[in-house]
């Protein structure tokens, strides 16, 4: 059940930046999942609220609801899995909470990835072409998102103006699907 718990802790961070994954998952991140989901493990078997790491380990991987990990960099995967392992037991006895609170740290952290830079830069002179306004704190907001759906959004300015305004609503609906 804890892990379930964690699991929607690092669900709640995920939904917020999107659900679309941009392709099937690569390799970097099924291990970082798998990193994270070791770590959360680990550390409930170590405070005693799991008797079976490799059964916890195999539930969280296998839960639906993680397929969103996907649109996340495993750069803040990894973060995420250093912070649910420095964690204490006494502060995991809600393991959404140091879920989503390690989630967000590393989301803080991870340093913008080239193409999320970018991109801004790309929606910068998208507006001065067609007007409307830039995302606010753009490279903050997308940071922590996979440079696939960073390439789409980039792909997307691209455009004529109308087209580019369809192209970037239609990623941003398919990511809340």
């Amino acid at each position: 059940m804890r892990q379930v718990l964690l699991a929607f802790g690092l669900v709640s961070f995920l939904v917020a930046c999107g659900s679309r994954p941009a392709q099937p998952r690569s390799e970097a991140t099924a291990a970082a999942l798998a990193g994270v989901c070791g770590k959360a493990c680990d550390l409930r078997t170590r405070c005693g609220q799991a008797a079976d790491e490799a059964a916890c380990k195999a539930s969280c991987i296998a839960n639906p609801a993680l397929r969103k990990a996907d649109i996340v960099r495993p750069e803040v995967l990894d973060a995420a899995g250093a912070c649910i392992e420095a964690t204490s037991c006494a502060d995991a006895r809600d393991g959404a909470a140091v879920g989503r609170r390690c989630m967000l740290e590393a989301a803080r952290e991870v340093a913008p990835s080239p193409k999320v830079v970018r991109a801004c830069a790309a929606f910068d002179e998208l507006v001065a072409r067609c007007g409307g306004k830039t995302p606010p704190a753009c490279v903050d907001r997308f940071k922590a998102m996979n440079d696939l759906l960073v390439d789409e959004a980039i792909e997307c300015t691209n455009a004529s103006c109308r087209t580019a305004r369809v192209c970037l609503n239609q990623l941003a609906s398919a990511m809340k699907e």
